[in-house]
């Protein structure tokens, strides 16, 4: 029991520390989160991984950046491969692709700059802002409540007459 009770005190843990950094990347770094559903951009961008992507101005990007943008109504993460200022476009195309992106992105499409890849961590990402991951962090959290990590197993505190 004891083992158990360190185990799911060490689960919470960690997990309120990731919640934590991943709070802190949205809210104080301009940083959008989104993971991977394509292998485009493998090996580097796994599909499953967690990418934080930074606002910043489209003049500032240049060849080789790995960008996030909105196409068609999809978001896309590829790498620059020709910045046309007069345009206004970029020239993309994803690591894995044989061939260009047939249409350039406008720089009024771009969401921003990749600046982070946590590999296999979008599939948790994905389960925990689900309805079942969402019940699955209160069920974490109750019995973490319950089985009361803090507590010492096997002493009582016994007044002293």
């Amino acid at each position: 029991m004891r083992l158990l009770r360190k185990l799911i005190s060490n689960i919470i843990y960690a997990v309120c520390l990731a919640l934590a950094l991943f709070t802190a990347f949205l809210l104080f770094g301009k940083y959008k989160v989104y993971v991977v559903e394509t292998g485009s951009m493998e090996p580097d961008y796994p599909v499953g991984s967690v990418l934080f992507v930074k606002e910043c101005e489209p003049e500032t990007l240049s060849e080789n950046d790995v960008i996030t943008f909105q196409k068609n109504g999809a978001t896309v993460t590829h790498r620059i491969v020709k910045v046309n200022k007069d345009e206004r476009t970029f020239v993309t195309k994803g690591d894995a692709n044989v061939s260009e992106d047939i249409r350039p992105a406008s720089f009024d499409s771009l969401i921003g700059i990749v600046r982070l890849c946590v590999p296999n961590m979008g599939t948790a990402v994905m389960y925990l802002s689900s309805a079942y991951g969402k019940v699955g962090i209160v069920a974490l959290a109750l019995i973490g409540v319950l089985i009361d990590p803090g507590k010492k197993e096997g002493k009582k505190n016994e007044d002293k007459v």
